[in-house]
């Protein structure tokens, strides 16, 4: 141990700072990154789809789609997932958009109450 001049332990004042450091520790919480992933896809939007529609005008009225598969030209799959951070909070929907001849004949999935972004 090797004492300071005005006869105090390095020991003692190291192991109070750690002491304090641990207890401050252990309330403060880490900042989380709330995600989002994927296209938004609204109830408005789905209700604009109308069947026979054009993949041009499903691409307007959707947007660009999340993936397009190499093996399944005709099925359009737009994901969205979000995830909060702090609250541990998980939303995701998928929605898929089926071709027949270059026309919508119709959707599957569901927003249900995911539909709204955050």
């Amino acid at each position: 141990m090797t004492i300071f001049p005005n006869g105090t332990y390095v020991v003692r004042g190291t192991l109070t700072i750690a002491l304090v450091m641990l207890i401050t520790s252990a309330c403060i919480k880490p900042y989380r990154v709330e995600v989002q992933q994927g296209n938004v896809v609204t109830q408005e939007m789905l209700n604009e789809l109308k069947v026979g529609m054009s993949p041009g005008e499903v691409r307007f009225v959707l947007g660009t789609p999340m993936l397009i598969d190499a093996f399944h030209p005709d099925r359009w799959d737009y994901y969205y997932g979000y995830h909060s951070g702090r609250l541990s909070k998980k939303k995701q929907h998928r929605i898929t958009v089926v071709f027949e001849n270059d026309k919508f004949i119709r959707l599957e999935g569901h927003l249900g109450e995911q539909a709204s972004a955050p």
